[in-house]
């Protein structure tokens, strides 16, 4: 997992990315159901599941944070 430090600096690497931890998002939380539902990995497996989530969590508000501040430069349209 990559750190926030280490985010991309141009818009275009940062949609990419965003879009990569949307798909990881989506598995990690389905998994999540899967394993809550059928208690298949013990307490400590899901657990270790809902650090993941967490994680890409705050790499997805990171990633949406960046995208904020860089999307208005981005665009010459924009008013300052």
């Amino acid at each position: 997992m990559m750190a926030q430090t280490e985010l991309p600096g141009d818009l275009d690497g940062l949609r990419t990315l965003e879009r990569r931890l949307e798909r990881e998002w989506w598995w990690i939380n389905g998994a999540l159901d899967a394993a809550a539902q059928l208690q298949a990995d013990g307490p400590r497996g899901l657990r270790e599941l809902h650090a993941q989530a967490r994680n890409i969590d705050r790499m997805w508000v990171a990633i949406s944070v960046r995208l904020a501040e860089l999307a208005p430069r981005a665009d010459p349209r924009a008013k300052p």
